[in-house]
């Protein structure tokens, strides 16, 4: 009561998704219905029923305020298919400050993954995304819980495309999301003989359900799947974490086409040059092994006019930041929309 919610749904191509402040309340995917050949009224705001086929009587309606409505084109069309690639700089003045970001044309389906946060300061954090719509998403610069979330300017990529599986340039991607249960490993399957052997896989929390910060990580990447985790910081390691919605994109390495550059390098705590990565490109890059089990993300700068990227760990227990080497993939692309099939 007294509350303004962000309602969206979505269906076609067999399935139906609905979502309040971008996060996923129910879904069916053996839900066959289309508008298209329909003889049916369409009442916004009718509550607990509806009126006999070609009658618009119905009159049990909601009793609240509907605003801002629309109807868009169901996310197979090609208008709604798209990709959105964007570079943020912001200050973040405390642990309850969010920022908005507004897509330049709207995504149907969107799913969105950060890139890592720039280095200006010795504050370990991650990005943490929420209220993902068509039209855009929040996110924020997580500090961990034992820190008072202030950061100085940094810089942050994202990258935001339609849920499936596309062509992009003769590269092929999946965006896709799933729920993690904050207590397991959990193994995710990509879209079958759609990759080889050298994708790339990058995760994102993408809801705000717990308190408690988390980072999601990707590991035990193969051609039809990928493993991801969701870590508290090492002092509340053994509580118990909300379920979280976590957004996931797959890019192929096999044959970059004319759009992505990536690549991959091993990485550790120490500062590391990424051979090939392009410092005025939105930059993305992530862990695809578990070879280390602290609490950590990923973290870059420039030196020299090149870009490093090193582990970060965050210092919750003790002061000891060093990690084991994982295999990282990193992505480079320049910021715009991508219109996809």
């Amino acid at each position: 009561v007294g509350r303004e919610y962000d309602v969206d749904i979505s269906f076609g191509d067999g399935q139906i998704d609905v979502k309040v402040d971008g996060k996923t309340i129910g879904a069916d995917n053996n839900f066959d219905f289309s508008w298209a050949d329909s003889d049916e009224y369409l009442q916004v705001g009718a509550f607990g029923g509806g009126s006999k086929t070609g009658d618009d009587s119905f009159r049990n309606n909601f009793k609240g305020e509907i605003s801002d409505v629309e109807i868009k084109k169901p996310s197979g069309s090609t208008d709604g298919a798209r990709m959105e690639v964007g570079t943020e700089n912001v200050v973040q003045k405390n642990a309850s400050q969010w920022h908005k970001v507004t897509f330049d044309e709207a995504i149907q389906n969107a799913v969105v993954v950060m890139g890592p946060i720039s280095d200006q300061n010795n504050h370990p954090a991650v990005a943490r995304v929420r209220y993902v719509t068509s039209e855009g998403f929040e996110y924020q610069i997580d500090e961990w819980d034992y820190l008072d979330g202030k950061q100085v300017e940094v810089e942050i990529s994202w990258i935001a495309g339609s849920e499936g599986t596309h062509d992009i340039g003769g590269t092929t991607v999946q965006f896709g999301q799933t729920v993690a249960d904050g207590k397991r490993q959990q193994q995710v399957s990509l879209e079958d003989k759609a990759f080889g052997d050298k994708q790339i896989v990058l995760t994102q929390v993408a809801s705000d359900n717990d308190d408690k910060a988390v980072v999601s990580s990707a590991g035990g990447v193969f051609s039809d799947s990928f493993e991801f985790r969701l870590q508290n910081q090492e002092s509340k390691a053994g509580q118990a974490h909300a379920d979280e919605d976590v957004h996931w994109v797959a890019i192929s390495s096999d044959n970059n086409g004319s759009i992505f550059e990536t690549g991959f390098l091993d990485v550790n705590h120490v500062r590391t040059n990424v051979a090939g990565a392009d410092k005025d490109k939105a930059l993305f890059a992530g862990m695809q092994t578990f070879d280390g089990n602290d609490t950590a993300g990923m973290r870059y700068d420039e030196k020299g006019g090149r870009v490093r990227l090193h582990i970060e760990e965050e210092k919750s227990l003790n002061s000891e930041v060093w990690h084991m080497r994982e295999l990282v993939g990193w992505v480079n692309i320049d910021d715009g929309v991508y219109d996809i099939a």
